[in-house]
């Protein structure tokens, strides 16, 4: 009852057969997808730029008297190699209006009055954010039922963040590295080499108890930038799906945690093994309420959990780091990716050991 509830909910897409690369297009777009723009003169449809990223050009079209708020997302060149857009548009209708869907690009519903909060003040919610999450994995989870291809997709942990990115880094062995500094250089060859061995290190130590670990739609990119805090409620939103689909629950929330770090890696800036506890019992106890009902409690310690995220941290980590690689030998953007990389890698190899021991020893614990 509840699959076909929801798929009456999944709205129907207006396509339009056209390219967008400027404002221009971008408001012809939103007047062909949108109806209550369809008679407003375009030029009456103000468009401003939000964000030009790795993968995309982001826009907001908006027309106030009509009280329509759209971002328009237009797609990076050659981005559908590694992002599978029909899937983003599955899954971001899980949470938010689509409008339509172009050549190269998609409408969607501008979250007015939300804005990225302070690192400080993500951390001060991270209460309200272990809610989110849950709250975020459950509607995902109840979604996906809509659409077993989205929903089974292959487990992201091992088959994107230690697959195909790991594949990526690898290939820029054979690019030329010639522009990067002797340093850089140096950086990137040992972490081509390194980074399939911390892979094949992470998958053989997560199949040891995989079977303890629940699988779900995951965000996979739930950073600080993704997250977005209304101004007034203080509610929690996610934004941007382009990573989208199934994997460990617990890889998602990993993969959360290590925001509270910032992008410089500042690693003292984690959360304490008490407060990783805290959120883990905050998320499982909105987790229980969502699928029991209210009055639903978790029992025992989260020491089990805890260390099973932790071992999990280093899932993004190698990830990332790789993904960083691949960026340094391709962006444009002007930032230092080879930086990034070995920061994220350096963590991963500073606490693998610990990490490993303190699973071992609570695998015998693990409830999920």
């Amino acid at each position: 009852m509840a699959t076909r509830a929801l798929a009456r909910l999944q709205p129907h897409v207006t396509r339009v057969a056209m390219t967008i690369s400027c404002p221009d297009d971008v408001r012809n777009f939103v007047k062909e997808c949108i109806p209550k723009l369809s008679s407003v003169p375009a030029d009456d449809i103000h468009v401003s730029h939000l964000a030009g990223g790795l993968t995309n050009i982001l826009y907001c079209a908006s027309h106030e008297q009509s009280n329509v708020h759209a971002v328009v997302r237009q797609f990076g060149e050659g981005t559908e190699a590694f992002i599978d857009r029909d899937a983003e548009e599955f899954w971001i209708a899980a949470f938010m209006d689509v409008y339509g869907r172009c050549d190269n690009g998609l409408a969607y519903e501008f979250l007015v009055g939300y804005a990225p909060p302070s690192l400080e003040e993500y951390k001060a919610r991270r209460s309200e954010l272990a809610t989110a999450l849950a709250q975020f994995h459950h509607r995902g989870a109840m979604w996906g039922r809509c659409s077993p291809r989205y929903a089974n997709a292959p487990n992201s942990a091992k088959h994107v963040f230690l697959g195909s990115f790991i594949e990526s880094a690898v290939q820029v062995k054979d690019k030329d590295l010639s522009g990067f500094s002797e340093e850089d250089q140096a950086s990137l060859h040992r972490l081509i080499e390194q980074l399939p061995k911390d892979a094949e290190r992470l998958l053989r130590t997560i199949a040891t108890f995989e079977h303890h670990l629940a699988v779900g739609p995951c965000h996979n990119d739930a950073n600080t930038p993704n997250t977005l805090l209304h101004a007034d409620t203080r509610q929690i939103r996610f934004i941007d799906f382009e990573y989208m689909q199934p994997s460990f629950l617990l890889a998602d929330i990993a993969n959360t945690m290590c925001e509270f770090a910032g992008y410089d890696g500042e690693w003292e800036r984690m959360l304490t093994r008490e407060e990783k506890c805290a959120f883990l019992r905050r998320y499982f106890e909105e987790s229980a309420r969502l699928t029991m009902g209210k009055g639903a409690t978790v029992e025992g310690s989260m020491e089990a959990e805890v260390a099973m995220m932790d071992l999990l941290e280093g899932v993004s980590h190698v990830g990332w780091a790789a993904w960083a690689v691949a960026q340094a030998a391709s962006s444009t953007i002007d930032y230092d990716f080879v930086a990034y990389a070995v920061r994220r890698q350096g963590r991963f190899a500073s606490m693998i050991e610990d990490w490993e021991a303190q699973v071992h020893a609570c695998v015998p614990d693990l409830k999920i």
